[in-house]
């Protein structure tokens, strides 16, 4: 994870319960995956535009 052997000693108990509490959570209550801005069909127009305005 690359973490310092201070960070594991001061938080290793509490990054511990995270990864426990964080196995618990079902697949169904994960959030929907971000959808990339530049695999948006209207994105290249847009940034030409605001390009062409800029000038």
């Amino acid at each position: 994870m690359g973490l310092t052997e201070n960070e594991v000693r001061v938080r290793g108990k509490k990054i511990l319960q995270l990864l426990a509490q964080a196995r618990r959570v079902s697949s169904d209550d994960y959030p929907k995956p971000i959808e990339r801005i530049s695999e948006d069909p209207r994105y290249k127009k847009t940034i030409q535009l605001l390009q062409e305005k800029s000038e």
